[in-house]
This record gives structure tokens, C-alpha cells and sequence, in this order.
């Protein structure tokens, strides 16, 4: 992204409230992924749902090509608190993700810990 020391592409990327991107990675085929959580009801998501998140946090993950050209762009999360803090790739290309969550429907089943531990 920085051949000649100068970035190759600034921009903004949000919504009308606070968004925060915490991570960043670049796969294998040169696709820039960005991860972390937003408030805005208006964030930019495309092959995703839209989700009324009630003014709490939610998690997303957008992906740009090697041409900055939008891929993806989801929300991760449910109806509580949920942020994406860290996000990477395999040689491969399969994504991983991990954050925290106080949503009790946000469950991800056949993992280490399927639901969430203390709800309260």
C-alpha cells in the first residue's frame, strides 16, 4: 500500500455516528480487509443485512480489492454490545475474526464456546 512511502488511497469509510476501525489485514490475493464496530444506522453494507442494533454497538467487516473496489461489507453481532477487534486471513483466504459480544443470540455453534457465558 506503500510502495513509495506516500499512501496509495486515503477515504473516509462510516457512517453519521461513531464508527471505529480497529484492525486491518491484507489476503493472500491482495484484498484489504478492515474490521471493528459501529453505531451509525446508516453504515455502508452491501451483501449483508440491515440490522437494527437499538443505538448499541455492532461489529462489521468490510472488504476492498486490491483495487479498492467495495466487496463486502457486513455487520458481525446481534442485539448487544458486539465490536470486532481483530481480523485475519489463512494462506488460504478464509477469514478470522475475533471481538466480544454481550448478545445472547449471537451464538456461533460447533466452536469452543458456543454461547455466551454469563448473560447477565
Amino acid at each position: 500500500m506503500f510502495e513509495t512511502g506516500e499512501p496509495v488511497l486515503t477515504t473516509y469509510w462510516g457512517g453519521s455516528q461513531d464508527d471505529l476501525l480497529l484492525d486491518a489485514t491484507v489476503s493472500p490475493n491482495g484484498d484489504v480487509l478492515i474490521a471493528g464496530s459501529t453505531m451509525s444506522p446508516d453504515f455502508p453494507i452491501l451483501n449483508g443485512d440491515p440490522v437494527d442494533f437499538g443505538g448499541f454497538r455492532i461489529g462489521f467487516v468490510t472488504g476492498f480489492n486490491e483495487n479498492f473496489e467495495l466487496l463486502f461489507s457486513i455487520f458481525v453481532g446481534g442485539e448487544g454490545f458486539d465490536s470486532v477487534s481483530a481480523i485475519d486471513t489463512d494462506t488460504e483466504g478464509n477469514i478470522y475474526l475475533v471481538g466480544t459480544t454481550t448478545s445472547i443470540d449471537q451464538g456461533t455453534p460447533g466452536t469452543f464456546q458456543p454461547e455466551l457465558n454469563n448473560p447477565e
